[in-house]
């Protein structure tokens, strides 16, 4: 009897414990797949600032179609969007959306804000303004 019970006991913490081992390995698997969804989700960005979204639409800023991360674009039409390069109206090759047209937008919008900087009017704070 007591042979019995020992191995009554022993086959139900076997059981017990596979039951555990099935119960995190469908749990693993579960999520796997929503997080390669989250990885994978495709990003559209405006050809003309660092303006991004999960979702196709329009650039609250420039309001011109957002471009899907990978596809080629003309500036200035951007809503006809293709997944090969092709030439443009004005003969130009499309423009890949990518991070390296993002990083080139960057650079223009930071160059472009040094030159206003360097442009703008300076006060000369040594010398006090005339009263007439």
């Amino acid at each position: 009897m007591k042979k019995l019970f020992t191995l009554l006991a022993a086959g139900l913490i076997a059981f017990a414990v596979n039951a555990q081992d099935n119960k995190m390995s469908t749990t693993k698997d579960t999520k796997a797949p929503t997080e390669k969804k989250m990885a994978a989700a495709p990003k559209y960005w405006c050809s003309q600032c660092d303006y991004n979204s999960d979702k196709a639409g329009m650039c609250p800023i420039h309001h011109v179609a957002l471009v899907k991360e990978g596809m080629f674009f003309c500036k200035g039409d951007e809503a006809s969007a293709m997944e090969k390069q092709g030439k443009c109206k004005d003969g130009s090759m499309m423009a890949r959306m990518d991070q390296g047209y993002q990083k080139k937008l960057k650079m223009a919008a930071t160059k472009t804000e040094g030159d206003k900087m360097k442009s703008a009017p300076k006060k000369d704070a040594a010398k006090p303004e005339e009263k007439k």
